[in-house]
Parts: structure tokens; sequence; C-alpha cells
């Protein structure tokens, strides 16, 4: 399905695009090598095309759900990728190029999970407002962190208590590594047992992070905490969101190591890894649940350098 907006732009729903693409404003969950690891979805993709650029400039995917349509649920979000800065009405008209084409599907709801501003600070404010003017509900308002990332070392970031806490753990010989191949099962085991011990949910399955890890390597590293033994006391995986975000997902620590704070040490690591390879931001996730704000992960994410934004979560009610 086509819909001309105007000279230069046009809007497509369901149909094989010969625009160029640009590979760095992809995110990892709108990839194809991402959606072939979950082959029982069914997907819906819609697109803003800039007939004088030849070039996608907005993407978005829905997936099937009943009768309901969200963006996306098997992802950290999903919302609407701006290439470039379009503008209001071009946004508008294009989520109203979605309703339409879902009211003709006899769609129920449409439900789209939006990141957090920090990623498109230019168009998120933009794409929030369109919703909310077509009728969209906030069902969900997330606290989220970050880490932006500087020419300085992640110690200039963090306050004095987390600092000797870093201390603390170089003086006692942690170290951060990045797992081989071979070490990621037993990793994982470490990990949920960690989360288990402190009643945090499992959300990762252990054939996804296999799966993960096999087969987009560019897109997930686990890095992990040893001690001078060798033994496993901190672990996260950092998924590459696009060239400019790093995530912090599924991350875990020994409970009966928490008087050294291991956590900092790996986030020092981290912050390494992504000052090297050019990253802007590291994406430290939602403080909360269920609207509920988590207050000691807020102080936290804090009191390392965690800057708050807020991710929200969109609702229409298609009559």
């Amino acid at each position: 399905m086509f819909k001309r907006m105007n000279k230069n732009f046009s809007f497509a729903a369901n149909e094989e695009i010969k625009f160029i693409y640009p590979d760095h404003s992809r995110i990892l969950f709108y990839k194809s090598e991402y959606l072939n690891l979950r082959k029982e979805l069914i997907i819906d993709n819609f697109y803003i095309l800039n007939e004088a650029e030849n070039r996608v400039d907005g993407h978005i995917q829905f997936e099937h759900a009943d009768d309901n349509r969200i963006s996306i649920s098997h992802g950290t979000f999903g919302s609407l990728i701006m290439i470039g800065n379009s503008g209001y009405s071009l946004i508008y008209e294009f989520f109203l190029f979605i309703i339409d084409f879902y009211k003709q599907a006899s769609v129920r709801s449409v439900i789209i999970r939006h990141y957090a501003g920090f990623y498109d600070p230019v168009n998120s404010p933009v794409i929030e407002t369109s919703l909310m003017h077509l009728g969209f509900n906030i069902t969900l308002c997330d606290i989220n962190h970050h880490l932006k990332i500087k020419n300085s070392l992640f110690s200039d970031h963090i306050n004095k208590m987390e600092l000797r806490q870093l201390k603390k753990c170089i003086e006692a010989g942690l170290e951060v590594r990045q797992a081989k191949g071979n070490e990621a099962g037993k990793i994982y085991d470490i990990m949920t047992e960690f989360r288990t011990q402190k009643n945090i949910p499992i959300t990762f399955s252990k054939d996804d992070f296999a799966n993960s890890l096999e087969k987009m390597p560019e897109n997930y590293t686990l890095f992990y905490v040893h001690d001078k033994q060798g033994e496993v006391i901190a672990a996260t995986l950092m998924v590459r969101i696009n060239d400019r975000v790093l995530y912090y997902f599924f991350p875990s620590d020994n409970p009966r190591r928490s008087s050294y704070s291991p956590m900092i040490m790996l986030m020092d690591g981290i912050f390494s890894y992504a000052k090297e390879h050019h990253y802007q931001y590291i994406d430290l996730g939602i403080s909360s649940k269920n609207n509920t704000p988590q207050k000691g992960l807020i102080q936290f994410k804090e009191n390392i350098g965690g800057l708050a934004s807020v991710r929200l979560t969109f609702q229409l009610d298609i009559p």
C-alpha cells in the first residue's frame, strides 16, 4: 500500500522498498538478522520515503498480537526511526496513514513503545506530540537513564562513594574481561544464579542468549568481572543498538560480594570499551517497574553519572 504525501514524500506499508536505507540509521530490533532469530513473529513495516533523495527517511515496525499491533514487544523499544528532521506535519500524517491502514484491517489497538529522548532529541518530542494529538494515550511512563560518553574517564563522572568502591575493586585485583564464545554458557548459568538469589526475573532464555552471541556477534558482547582466583562475580550483556548507542542488558552480580560493588568495576570497563569504539551513549535502561520508580536502582545509576530521561508507551484503541 502506497500513499503520496506531497511531491517529495510518500508512505508505504508492507511493500518491497528499493530506496536507500542508510546503515547508520538502522536499529538492531529492525534488522533482518535479528528478526530471523524470531521467525514466529508476523511483522508489518511502514516507511516514509523521500522521493527527492531516493531514501528511506522513516521506519517503524509492528508485531501482530491477536487483534493488536505492538511496536515492539520482542526488543527494548520500538518506535518511528527518523533519518532526517522532517517536521510535525509529515510525522503526523504518517501516523494517520498507519491508523487508517489498521482501521481497514479491523485491528483493535495500536501500541508504540517509544525510545528515550536522547536517541533523537529533535524528532522524539515531535513524535510524542503527534501521537497525543492523534488520540494515543500514555499507558506507561518509565524513568530511563543513560551515560554520555565523553573524552574522559568513567571515574570522572561518578560520585565519591562509587569512586572509593572502584578503587577498592582495583586494589583487590578484580578485572574486567570480554567473554570468549566457549565461555557464554557457563557465564549465563552464573548470571541466572545471581539473579535468582536476588529475586530478579530471568528475562532472557539460555537459547536466546547463545543464539544472539553466536549469530550476531557484532551486536552482542558479554562482559564479566572476575577476582584473583578467576571466579566470575559480575556480568552483563552489552547490546549494540546502532553505531551511537550501547545498551546495558541482563546485568547480574554475586550478592555475596556486594561489599566490592563489582558492577562499578564492570561499568568502568564498559565505559572504556564504548569510548574506544566511538559510541556516544550507554543506555542503562529503565529504572521503574509497572510505572513505579525503583529508588535504589535510580540512585545507583545517578551515582555513576547516569542522566535521567523518560521512556513512554502509547496506545490507541481503534473504534
